[in-house]
C-alpha cells in the first residue's frame, strides 16, 4: 500500500540512485547535441526549454519519491518504466520541437506525465477512505492528478501540432513552476484539521500525519498565511510575465 513517509530522515534506494545516472545521461547527450557532436548543433532556445523541462520532470518524481518512495517491486517496476520513458526522451532531442524528432519528444514527455498520474492517481486511491483524517495528502494528490491530465493533454496536442509545439512546451514549463507541491500543499493545509504540511519537518520520526503535531499553534498558522500570499503573488507574476512573453 502506498504510504506517506513520516520520517524527517529517509535514504535514498538504490532505484533512485540509478534514475539520477539516467537523467545525467540524458542531460550529457542534450550538451553533446547543443555542440552538434552528432548532426546539426540545438538552438539554444530550445536547449533551455529541454533542460528546464527535464528538471521539472525530476522534481515531480523526486517529490513523490520524497512523499511516498519505497524499495518495493511496485516502485522498482514504476521507475523502470520511467527510465525507460525517460531514455526516448534521449532518442529524440536532436533538432528541436519542430523538427522531425519533435513528435517523438512530445510523445516521449506524455509518456513520462502519464506514467507519474497512474502513480499519484493510486495514492489518490489509497487515501480516499481516510481523506478526512489525511486531509492534506488526499487532495494534494488530487490535484496533482488534475495538473498530469493537464499536462498529458498539452503534449498530446503538440504531438499533432508542429507549428506551436514550440509552445506547448513552454507553457507546461511555465504553469508547473505554479503548481508545486508546496503551493499545493499549503493551500489544503490551511484551515483544515491538524495535517502539517507534507515537506515540512513540524512532526517527529514515525510519527503520523495530524498526531501530536503542532499545527494548531498561532505561529503556525501565521507562517502558512505568510507563505501563502508569497506564493500566490508569484504565481500572478509568473503567470503575467508569460503573458507578456507570447503577445510580444
Amino acid at each position: 500500500p502506498v504510504e506517506l513517509n513520516a520520517s524527517k530522515v529517509r535514504k535514498a534506494t538504490w532505484t533512485e540512485l540509478f534514475y539520477d545516472l539516467v537523467y545525467v545521461t540524458v542531460i550529457a547527450r542534450l550538451g553533446e547535441t547543443l555542440r552538434g557532436e552528432h548532426g546539426p548543433p540545438l538552438h539554444l532556445q530550445d536547449y533551455a526549454l529541454y533542460i528546464i523541462t527535464l528538471w521539472v520532470f525530476w522534481k515531480t518524481t523526486n517529490e513523490y519519491a520524497t512523499l511516498f518512495m519505497n524499495d518495493d517491486l511496485y516502485h522498482k517496476l514504476l521507475f523502470a518504466v520511467y527510465m525507460l520513458a525517460l531514455i526516448t526522451v534521449g532518442m529524440h532531442i536532436e533538432g528541436g520541437p519542430e523538427s522531425h524528432n519533435g513528435a517523438g519528444m512530445a510523445i516521449s514527455f506524455l509518456g513520462l506525465r502519464l506514467i507519474m498520474l497512474f502513480a499519484y492517481a493510486r495514492v489518490v486511491f489509497a487515501y480516499f477512505p481516510k481523506r478526512e483524517a489525511w486531509h492534506t495528502t488526499f487532495w494534494t494528490a488530487v490535484h496533482v492528478c488534475f495538473f498530469l491530465c493537464l499536462d498529458s493533454g498539452i503534449y498530446l496536442f503538440a504531438y499533432y501540432d508542429t507549428g506551436n509545439r514550440r509552445r506547448c512546451f513552454w507553457t507546461v514549463v511555465v504553469y508547473n513552476h505554479m503548481t508545486s507541491i508546496r503551493g499545493l500543499e499549503l493551500v489544503f493545509s490551511f484551515g483544515s484539521s491538524p495535517q502539517p504540511c507534507l515537506l515540512d519537518d513540524s512532526y517527529p520520526d514515525g510519527q503520523a500525519e495530524g498526531v501530536g503535531a503542532d499545527s494548531n499553534s498561532a505561529d503556525s498558522e501565521f507562517k502558512r498565511v505568510i507563505l501563502q500570499l508569497r506564493y500566490s503573488q508569484w504565481c500572478w507574476n509568473t503567470l503575467i510575465r508569460y503573458v507578456q512573453i507570447v503577445v510580444m
